[in-house]
């Protein structure tokens, strides 16, 4: 995103239309569908500038100085990555709830450090991160990226002429050439492979996978191909344009990527930087030297740096509305507010510093002041995360002396409870557990590795609650499926003993129990659990799983799946009770949940029980369908009364997220829905 003394036009409309592509895709991604490949524009451009002042002064000086280049770098781009930091801190700070402070604080730590990109690679893989909401830093991935390129480019090439410094000029630039193509080929063979083969997540934010577009930016930087003609030049530049607007226009979220996606536009940039801007353009190419062109390419990087942050965080601060033309005028006016914060930032921030005289002159000035300011937006961090948790523990405290006590009409026994006009407790008015700072951590030991498996592995791990499996008389019981029966199953831990249940759990992310057939990485676990189930070594197998997954379960019909998975084992005389699934929130109560900042704003949030439960399940049609020995279990009344799907009961925040309940909540719910698993296997 750096620029060269002499400004190349086409340059710069490149920049315009990459910042632009990811911004409209950002904020109307049905219209630009590949917006996202502005990313990739701006990786070749950073190579292809860098590479070549590097080159430069290689030829001119035959050395790098490590120290005026990162001084350049520190002076471009810190000032304004650390001010749009400092002022989203402020915003998450003011506006947006504390259940949320903890991750931004982590990713504005990550950002300001230029890890993020692996702090989101980390998390893509991670069950419990990957549910997480998109941060207002998120998109600073790519700046990592870029940073990390600028850390080890300059060794590489130096090491590069170093290791040839005496054999003359010829045999450097042949060195430098060799590295240049081998990286190129090595990252791109690492991100095809990655993107198709391995974890795509990883391959989207893993500086490996993206190096190749960096390295074919620096190739057009060293000369490989003299600069052509200008009858040449121009349809080169025209097809470079073509490729870069047809994957902004025709891509999408499903395309695989980076990978050979990634080539396309990469190599669009290229061609247009190799063909330059001929002085004789075709008239339909003259838009790149238009003044809005070349000015949104000054403002690119600030509005790369706005854009997000005020798109992320104004569901906290804007207006609510679901009017769509309400929506239509907010998104432009958040395009506007980024266009006017960025030309401010470019006119006032950037290139004062950039171009500041005692900081040009003086380059630990230029370091210290920017260690300084990484420091200050670390240390504001961590005091917003350490504050968060503070608060956790306070909440995590008091939930633990209720759930020790269980107060009359404590969560579920509001509404399930004897009696028939409802339990009210006023000791419970003010109180609201797990708080909304540890509402989305209320997860106990549910997905212990010892207990629960995501990888998928034919033998699932497993746990054992209650009494011993050799006690005389004990129930012998497994509860499977995926994290929602993990989370019941928390709650219905502390019910074993009492009941003289002995109870295995088989929880794993995905790949439930059924005949499905429609995922063959699941066919190991699956076949394994149903020769368990079948070997009769259960009196009572439970089992429920998300209902937004229930495609998951089958080829076609997941009820007629999970009957032909349990039909045989019925016929063994084990019980199988199905518990049907809890609600699945819609985007609309899951925004109240997440904009609310007191008790009272969370209990404006509820839903009809046409949008708790839109969302099709098949526990009970399979429960029917497999005859006698299967039941099923419905605890609707559990989440809605009366019409009505509040967001708290009994003093209980219900959900930590859009489709899982808390574990307090569960707790709550446990001695009722035992209840009614007993009642279902007729015990």
């Amino acid at each position: 995103m750096a620029q060269p003394k002499q400004v190349r036009l086409e340059i710069q409309a490149l920049r315009a239309v990459a910042v632009m592509g990811v911004v409209l895709f950002h904020l109307w991604p049905g219209l630009v569908r590949g917006g996202y490949v502005g990313v990739d524009v701006f990786f070749v451009i950073s190579g292809f500038l860098i590479t070549g002042g590097l080159l430069r002064e290689l030829r001119d000086s035959g050395r790098i100085s490590f120290s005026r280049f990162y001084a350049r770098r520190i002076r471009r781009l810190l000032p304004a990555a650390l001010l749009v930091l400092v002022a989203t801190g402020l915003v998450i700070w003011f506006c947006v709830p504390q259940g949320q402070w903890g991750q931004d604080a982590r990713e504005a730590i990550g950002s300001a450090l230029y890890v993020e990109n692996w702090l989101l690679a980390a998390d893509s893989v991670d069950y419990l991160a990957a549910q997480n909401d998109p941060s207002p830093m998120q998109h600073y991935w790519s700046l990592s990226v870029e940073e990390q390129f600028y850390i080890v480019w300059p060794l590489l090439l130096f090491l590069a002429a170093l290791v040839v410094r005496r054999r003359g000029g010829p045999a450097r630039q042949k060195a430098l050439l060799g590295v240049l193509v081998g990286v190129f080929v090595l990252s791109l063979a690492l991100s095809v492979w990655q993107t198709y083969k391995g974890t795509a997540s990883i391959a989207y934010f893993a500086t490996y996978t993206r190096a190749f577009e960096f390295a074919l930016g620096g190739l057009v930087a060293a000369g490989v191909f003299k600069t052509p003609p200008a009858k040449v030049a121009r349809p080169v530049a025209l097809a470079g344009w073509a490729l870069v607007g047809a994957t902004i226009m025709l891509y999408t979220e499903a395309t695989a990527f980076p990978g050979i996606a990634a080539l396309v536009p990469s190599l669009g940039a290229a061609l247009v930087i190799w063909a330059g801007l001929p002085e004789r353009s075709w008239w339909f190419m003259g838009w790149q030297k238009w003044r809005l062109v070349q000015t949104l390419g000054d403002i690119s990087y600030s509005l790369y740096l706005w854009h997000w942050p005020l798109i992320v965080t104004e569901p906290f601060w804007g207006p609510i509305s679901s009017n769509a033309n309400h929506e239509r005028l907010i998104r432009l006016g958040l395009l506007a507010a980024g266009v006017v914060l960025s030309l401010l930032s470019y006119h006032f921030v950037e290139n004062p510093v950039r171009h500041c005289a005692p900081l040009v002159r003086s380059r630990p000035w230029t370091y210290s002041l920017g260690a300084a300011a990484m420091a200050l937006v670390c240390g504001l961090s961590v005091l917003t995360a350490a504050t968060a948790d503070r608060r956790t523990a306070r909440s995590q405290e008091l939930t633990e002396q209720l759930l020790a006590q269980m107060p009359a009409c404590l969560g579920a026994a509001a509404v399930m409870g004897d009696n028939p006009d409802g339990c009210v407790n006023p000791e419970l008015d003010k109180v609201l557990v797990p708080s909304l700072a540890a509402r989305g951590d209320d997860i106990a030991d549910i997905y212990s590795t010892a207990c629960y498996d995501g990888t998928h592995e034919a033998d699932p791990p497993t746990c054992h609650y209650g009494v011993p499996a050799d006690t005389e008389g004990a129930l012998r019981v497994a509860i499977t499926g995926d994290s929602h029966a993990a989370t019941l199953g928390y709650g219905l831990r502390f019910q074993y003993e009492a009941q003289g249940w002995s109870v295995d759990t088989y929880f794993g992310s995905g790949c439930v129990w059924s005949a499905g057939r429609d995922r063959t990485e699941c066919t190991a676990r699956r076949d394994a659990l149903q020769a368990l189930f079948e070997s009769g070594r259960y009196d009572l197998i439970i089992q429920t799983s998300a209902r937004g997954y229930a495609h998951e379960l089958g080829p076609d019909d997941p009820a007629e799946a999970l009957a032909e998975a349990w039909a045989p084992v019925a016929a063994n005389g084990t019980k199988i009770v199905a518990i049907v699934d809890d609600p699945w929130l819609p985007d609309r109560m899951d925004t109240c949940i997440k904009r609310a900042n007191n008790k009272a704003a969370l209990q404006g949030c509820n839903m009809t029980p046409a949008d708790a439960f839109a969302i099709a399940e098949p526990y009970a049609r399979a429960a029917e369908l497999s005859g006698p020995g299967v039941a099923s279990v419905d605890l609707t009344e559990a989440y809605c009364q009366d019409g009505n799907c509040p967001a708290v009961i009994g003093g209980v925040n219900v959900y930590r997220d859009q489709h899982h309940i808390t574990a307090t909540y569960s707790r709550t719910l446990a001695p009722f829905a035992i209840d009614r698993i007993k009642a279902a296997a007729g015990l």
